[in-house]
């Protein structure tokens, strides 16, 4: 039995974030655990764009003074975080353990430049790769600065980097490790792997379907392009043997443009039930979809807008999983001949398979509940007077 108290600040930008942490409720409850769910949802962000730069000084102070009464209410014996820049800031002021859920590509021991850079081998290329990457730790030290206000008003120690904001006492990696390039394990860090969530929609037209016929699956996510779902009709139109679903977020209106008979566009559908049926699938490379992508064995073609996406689609053309392309590259030919070369490329269909069993091998919302508790508990016996 557990009666230990713990507060969940779920993510102020991007949709995923937030529900992904539901997950990690839901095993904590099943532990006994007893779980407060924060429903904070103050800062307005387009997750396609930099999301740091709408945490100015003042929104920030606001922010962090919610989070203070909400943690003075629930009185936790932890606080969790999940891609909430806050959160380490608002635990530390009322001295409580703080446990952050991020992507591995948000450590503190992530080298952009060895994913983006993998070929800095001349003199001209190492030297590139070593500015880009005192660029990189050059930016993270900027958005921290942004943070500097409120740690002086708390007496705090400033925060030096991104990677202090974003890091806890214990910071939970939402990865495999073995798809992701570390330089070395981060410090108070673990494992838990891919915490994946997905709607509870019914898509009865899946049953219905022909499953002689193969399926193609798209989806933008919250983040992704929006140019996808033209891409991807373009590509199908005049091909009517395959049926095709797009799976949109608020980021296009599916009635906006006429569409084939055989291809649907819809919102939100639950990815894992139709990959269970996919041929090939198109995203733009987020951790969730890109996960699940990977658990059900489905080669990708991924089309990422931002910074950790367009690293994601890197890794996964590098570890023979599918293709990266550039939306504002191709059209709908290219998909098409995309999904063609994946089709011929039969060695990786062992990357498919062992990457698929890697991701499969890990209870991710499991994982991260036993972590926390044992970190509270841990953290517990630490403050035990020794004398007793």
């Amino acid at each position: 039995m557990s009666d230990i108290a713990v507060l969940l600040l779920s993510s102020n930008v991007g949709r995923a974030h937030r529900r992904r942490l539901g997950l990690v409720a839901a095993a904590l409850r099943e532990r006994d655990a007893v779980v407060t769910e924060s429903d904070l949802v103050d800062v307005t962000a387009d997750p396609r764009e930099n999301v740091f730069a709408h945490f100015t000084p003042d929104v920030i102070d606001r922010v962090v003074a919610a989070e203070i009464d909400l943690i003075d209410e629930v009185d936790p014996d932890v606080v969790v975080g999940d891609f909430r820049p806050t959160a380490a800031l608002s635990a530390r002021i009322r001295k409580k353990p703080f446990v952050s859920v991020i992507n591995a590509v948000q450590s503190r021991t992530f080298d952009p430049t060895r994913v983006l850079m993998p070929s800095a081998e001349g003199f001209r290329q190492r030297i590139g790769a070593g500015l880009s990457n005192r660029l990189f730790r050059a930016q993270k030290r900027h958005i921290a600065q942004q943070f500097r206000a409120a740690t002086d008003k708390y007496g705090l120690t400033r925060f030096a980097t991104l990677d202090d904001v974003l890091a806890g006492d214990l910071s939970l990696l939402a990865d495999v490790p073995d798809f992701v390039p570390l330089t070395g394990p981060p410090p108070h860090s673990q494992f838990v792997g891919p915490l994946v969530w997905q709607p509870d929609a019914v898509v009865d037209w899946l049953a219905e379907r022909d499953h002689d016929r193969p399926l193609f699956y798209a989806t933008t996510g919250h983040s992704g392009d929006p140019r996808i779902v033209n891409l991807i009709i373009d590509a199908f139109a005049g091909r009517s043997g395959a049926d095709v679903i797009i799976s949109v977020d608020d980021v296009v209106d599916p009635s906006d443009r006429e569409l084939p008979s055989h291809v649907r566009v819809t919102n939100m559908v639950p990815g894992g039930t139709v990959l269970a049926q996919a041929s090939g699938v198109v995203h733009a490379g987020g951790s969730g979809t890109m996960y699940q992508v990977m658990t059900h064995e489905v080669p990708a073609i991924v089309l990422p807008g931002t910074v950790d996406q367009r690293i994601n689609a890197t890794l996964v053309e590098a570890r023979g999983l599918g293709l990266a392309m550039e939306v504002s590259d191709i059209d709908g030919e290219a998909i098409w001949a995309g999904f063609r070369q994946l089709s011929r490329t039969t060695w990786r269909n062992d990357a498919l398979r062992s990457y698929g069993r890697l991701a499969r091998s890990y209870d991710g919302p499991a994982l991260a509940a036993n972590a926390i508790l044992d970190f509270v508990r841990s953290e517990s016996l630490d403050r035990l007077d020794p004398s007793l």
